[in-house]
């Protein structure tokens, strides 16, 4: 059963391969067997043609894209179901990332959104044995957190708010937002120069591992039990690891909040 899930959420296209991504996250709620399954589910998503990234941010930022920045790569860094980043030079010679969101990408969510309710509900009504997976919770957590993550001022503010709760942590690095170049379909931040956590795992060599491994458990510590606010999709590819083995968190369209007396 779990194969032919993710089998069917790979037919399916980006917003179920969002979901699916999510589960592989969540061993607690939908098993090791599925969770395991789900995370080798990959975005495989044709890149938005450089004109209407172009048209994108010129309507978004109000200005020609020759008169934001000054330079903009054309080529994408990266391209995913809700949208894809282009590395880009303010005019000050900052060297930036530029995230841009998919055109009526909204849309194509609100669509599948219904579709996967629906399917939950049958599949939790009529399919027994997948009946322990509570398929229609998964998706209403899912609803939740990708309307979240498709409202980049949002992830801005996330950003900046987690900057702050670890300002005095050397060890721990944020990109920079600049606000001034964002909006809710444009996100401009910190180009970051380091290494993903996953390719750490795979070759450790010249890293400090013991000191990376204490910097995710303490900085970890402060989010939940401290901070009460804690980056929700903190898989391998969401951490960096720069220079001078700093810690840097990445993407924060996903974000946990625990109330006060919880963490009491």
């Amino acid at each position: 059963a779990p194969e032919r899930l993710r089998k069917v959420f790979e037919e399916l296209g980006p917003t179920f391969i969002k979901l699916g991504q999510m589960m592989s996250t969540r061993a607690d709620m939908v098993g090791q067997e599925l969770a395991s399954e789900f995370s080798r589910l990959q975005d495989d998503t044709i890149p938005i043609d450089f004109e209407i990234v172009k048209g994108i941010v010129e309507t978004e930022l109000g200005k020609p894209l020759n008169e934001i920045f000054q330079s903009f790569e054309e080529e994408q860094l990266a391209a995913a179901s809700i949208g894809q980043v282009h590395q880009a030079v303010l005019d000050d010679g900052t060297r930036v990332a530029v995230k841009v969101q998919r055109p009526d990408i909204q849309d194509t969510v609100e669509k599948d959104l219904i579709i996967m309710h629906h399917l939950a509900d049958l599949i939790n009504n009529r399919v027994s044995s997948l009946r322990v997976y509570n398929f229609p919770e998964i998706v209403d957590e899912f609803d939740k957190s990708i309307h979240k993550e498709m409202d980049y001022q949002l992830e801005a503010r996330n950003a900046i708010k987690f900057q702050a709760n670890f300002a005095d942590n050397n060890g721990i690095h944020a990109p920079v937002i600049y606000e001034d170049y964002s909006t809710s379909l444009v996100l401009t931040m910190e180009f970051i120069h380091g290494t993903k956590m996953g390719e750490v795992m795979e070759s450790p060599a010249g890293f400090d591992n013991k000191l990376l491994a204490e910097r995710v458990a303490t900085s970890y510590f402060q989010q939940i039990l401290m901070d009460g606010f804690f980056h929700a999709d903190p898989h391998p590819g969401n951490l960096y690891v720069l220079e001078g083995n700093v810690l840097c968190y990445i993407d924060f369209g996903m974000m946990g909040h625990i109330e006060h007396d919880f963490r009491l």
